[in-house]
């Protein structure tokens, strides 16, 4: 796998982890358009290295995060947020 294929994974499952954010999201998070952030997890327009920094500080995990093997990617960690679902709250 290319660096960027690995990058955009990465990127993708960072963005599943993280609920329901969107390309919107990550693109206002990273400080450019819904159709950058688009192109670049399509692989039409390769990752930067300011990328991986913007990246990292939005999802907040190291940089070197995007380039790693994914087998390796199990101890990184992730600041979920909560959801709750009203059926589960008790009474």
């Amino acid at each position: 796998m290319q660096a960027n294929e690995n990058i955009s994974v990465v990127v993708r499952l960072l963005m599943g982890l993280h609920g329901s954010q969107t390309r919107a999201d990550l693109g206002r998070g990273m400080g450019m358009s819904t159709i950058s952030v688009s192109s670049k997890l399509s692989g039409t327009r390769p990752w930067m290295i300011q990328d991986l920094d913007r990246l990292a500080e939005h999802f907040a995990v190291p940089p070197d995060t995007f380039l790693r093997p994914l087998d390796t990617l199990v101890n990184v960690p992730v600041a979920r947020k909560e959801t709750r679902t009203p059926a589960m709250d008790g009474p």
